[in-house]
C-alpha cells in the first residue's frame, strides 16, 4: 500500500526567480512508514520558459515527522533541492509532461538521504481520448525498521476520454 497527498504553493518574484512553501502526507508499506509528514520552503528560479516549456530548479529546507511500522518517532530536519519540467502543447494532438525529481539529504540523521521522483505524460490519440503513462520512484538509504526496500516504485498507465 502506498499514498500521497501532496501540495505547493509558489510566489513569483522578479526576473524568473519564485519562492515556494509545500506539504505532504505519505504513507508506504515497502519503505516501512505509517506515516511521513512534510512540511518546507524553497527558493528558486525557472531556468527555460517558453511557449511549450517551463524548467525550474530550487533549494531550501524541509522538516519531516515520520512514523514507522516497528520503531518510534523520528523528527529530523532535512535540505531540498528538487527540479521540476513541464512541457505542453494545446493545439492537436494535445500532449504533455510533468515531471520532478527532489532530493532530501538529512542535516540532523548523518548519511541518510531521501529521493522522490514523479512523471505523467499524456498524449491525445483522437479527438479528447487521450493515452496517459503516470510513473513513481521513492529511495530511502535508511528506510524504518519493517521496511522491505530502500526503493518503490511503480508504473500506471490509462485511457481516458475529456469532454
Amino acid at each position: 500500500n502506498r499514498y500521497n497527498i501532496g501540495a505547493y504553493n509558489r510566489r513569483f518574484l522578479a526576473d524568473r526567480w519564485f519562492v515556494q512553501g509545500f506539504g505532504s502526507f505519505e504513507g508506504n508499506d515497502e519503505l516501512g512508514i505509517d506515516l511521513r509528514t512534510t512540511i518546507g520552503a524553497a527558493y528558486g528560479r525557472f531556468l527555460r520558459q517558453d511557449q511549450k516549456t517551463d524548467w525550474a530548479a530550487y533549494a531550501g529546507l524541509a522538516v519531516t515527522r515520520e512514523n514507522f511500522s516497528e520503531q518510534p518517532t523520528n523528527e529530523s530536519v532535512e535540505g531540498v533541492f528538487g527540479t521540476q519540467y513541464w512541457f505542453f502543447r494545446y493545439n492537436a494532438p494535445e500532449a504533455s509532461l510533468n515531471a520532478t525529481l527532489n532530493l532530501f539529504p538529512s542535516l540532523t540523521e548523518s548519511g541518510r538521504v531521501r529521493s522522490e521522483a514523479q512523471m505523467n505524460a499524456r498524449y491525445e490519440i483522437v479527438s479528447d481520448l487521450f493515452f496517459q503513462l503516470s510513473f513513481y520512484g521513492s529511495y530511502d538509504s535508511e528506510p524504518g525498521a519493517g521496511a522491505e526496500s530502500k526503493s518503490d516504485y511503480g508504473v500506471t498507465t490509462s485511457l481516458g476520454y475529456s469532454f
